[in-house]
């Protein structure tokens, strides 16, 4: 297992993948492997063995972490039914910040906004000033048309970290939006799909046409 990990911090992903294979083979009940292996495949563009590999490691024994992993990534590929499913059980085990914004960023993209609301509220009960928190909520607003509600909640997360890409793009959008082309302009060159709303670890559009999520496995769990 940590010859694998090496290969990884190595950018050699396609030895990694055949050696946490191995590793499964031998222990098919390693979750660490199982999570390294399905990210693995993921950001090789291997979407259906990510997703088959976490399926496999659940059955041998579901943990909120690997729960929130297959979550994001059915987000990603339009199975939100199943992703919320999963998380709200995550969320249920274990109401982390993790767990509670995948779960957030699941409802939003499964067409629920004020399940998605009410659950990025409980985030920040956990932490008020969390920046990607701050422009999850705003994007949704965004999406509902609620300007003044999303510059806002973008506005905190700059506050909180002002580098956020995603808060300085989700501004430009709301000035463009309202008519302040110049603002807009100043704030910098954004695509419209550009603005995502950002769980701790991943990330989703703010465009109800494309959100996408990605998660990066961080533990056994």
């Amino acid at each position: 297992m940590h010859d694998a990990v090496t290969l990884d911090e190595d950018g050699r992903t396609r030895e990694a993948i055949e050696l946490y294979r191995h590793v499964l083979a031998q222990r098919p009940d390693m979750m660490a492997a199982a999570r390294h292996l399905a990210f693995d495949y993921w950001r090789t563009g291997d979407t259906p063995a990510a997703i088959d590999t976490l399926r496999a490691a659940l059955r041998a024994g579901p943990t909120p972490g690997a729960q929130i992993q297959l979550g994001t990534y059915l987000v990603e590929v339009g199975g939100a039914t199943e992703a919320i499913s999963l998380l709200e059980r995550a969320a249920k085990t274990d109401p982390t910040l993790d767990a509670l914004n995948a779960l957030g960023i699941a409802y939003a993209r499964g067409g629920r906004a004020t399940d998605g609301l009410a659950t990025f509220a409980r985030s920040l009960e956990i932490d008020p000033d969390n920046p990607m928190t701050h422009e999850n909520i705003g994007a949704i607003h965004l999406d509902d048309g609620r300007l003044g509600a999303a510059r806002e909640e973008f506005e905190h997360a700059l506050r909180s970290n002002p580098l956020s890409a995603q808060g300085h793009a989700g501004l430009a959008i709301v000035a463009f939006k309202s008519g302040d082309r110049k603002t807009a302009l100043r704030a910098g060159h954004v695509r419209w799909s550009s603005i995502r709303p950002t769980g701790t670890r991943s990330t989703i559009s703010a465009s109800s046409s494309r959100r996408t999520v990605s998660s990066r496995p961080l533990g056994a769990t």
